[in-house]
């Protein structure tokens, strides 16, 4: 018997991709502007804003993150580079997968994770309710919904949308390097 995962397989974990994050990504808006090159990348080229920086996860996103690496333009791509991402982190952690179709999903292995959370293609594709997972902290999750989130690139920091800051936590667990390498890279 295989040990593929079935989308709609409620019952086999899924598997979470290891797809290293970007520690840039969780550095607080007013500390990684001090360098003007990140500046430029993430306000002239990307389009944040303070207030979409420092909130990942939460309402309002980016509209740059609403995208898959695949369609970003030129210089999207060029600054998301600057900053760390590739393809797989920034589909994995900044998009989360939420600009792939529903059939995409299975060829990113990641459909599974989000049948976990209670999505189906209906829901999806818009013509269903949204799942309740989407409406709960991270602590109202179940296990189940907490492995389907945390395979789509969420900890419980993220998917609770706490600001970054003092306390805010990338999980050891999360493959993510230190955060003061990329501090002393940029000479900030």
């Amino acid at each position: 018997m295989s040990n593929e995962i079935f989308p709609g397989n409620v019952f086999q974990k899924p598997q979470i991709p290891e797809v290293p994050c970007v520690p840039a990504r969780f550095v607080p808006w007013d500390i990684i502007t001090r360098n003007a090159t990140m500046r430029n990348l993430l306000d002239d080229s990307l389009g944040y804003n303070y207030t979409e920086w420092d909130n990942p996860g939460d309402i309002p996103i980016s509209e740059v993150e609403k995208r898959s690496w695949d369609v970003l333009d030129s210089y999207e791509l060029y600054a998301a580079g600057s900053i760390g991402f590739d393809e797989a982190s920034w589909d994995h952690h900044v998009n989360h997968y939420e600009a792939y179709d529903w059939d995409e999903l299975v060829d990113e292995d990641v459909q599974g994770c989000f049948v976990k959370l209670g999505w189906d293609e209906a829901k999806w594709n818009g013509t269903a309710p949204i799942p309740n997972s989407e409406t709960k902290d991270w602590a109202q999750l179940s296990r189940k919904q907490i492995n389907g989130a945390k395979c789509i690139g969420y900890f419980q920091d993220l998917w609770d949308g706490v600001p970054l800051g003092l306390n805010f936590t990338v999980p050891g667990s999360f493959l993510c390097s230190d955060i003061g390498v990329v501090l002393s890279l940029f000479h900030i």
